[in-house]
């Protein structure tokens, strides 16, 4: 069974939305609020959940788990997801 890997900051949870072809949405974000992340091109899949990707400003582990799972419903594979992590 392979470990779980998850991001251990903000600036990587950044940076693997940026890699997977997420783009900020300029005017959000700033001060204390969420950046909200959105893809130009793929949607999300799962049923009752938002078609953005919010990235608060303070780090939480709980939240970059939650990420890497909800990555998925945007029709990314786990390997998919994996393998952009490791060449950030």
């Amino acid at each position: 069974m392979s470990k779980v890997i998850y991001p251990k900051s903000n600036k990587e949870c950044i940076k693997l939305l940026e890699a997977l072809g997420f783009r900020k949405k300029i005017g959000i974000g700033n001060s204390k609020h969420p950046e909200k992340y959105i893809h130009p091109k793929r949607r999300n899949i799962c049923p009752d959940d938002k078609p953005f990707v919010l990235v608060t400003h303070e780090y939480f582990e709980e939240k970059a788990k939650v990420l890497m799972k909800k990555l998925q419903c945007w029709d990314f594979s786990k390997k998919e997801i994996t393998d952009t992590y490791n060449s950030i």
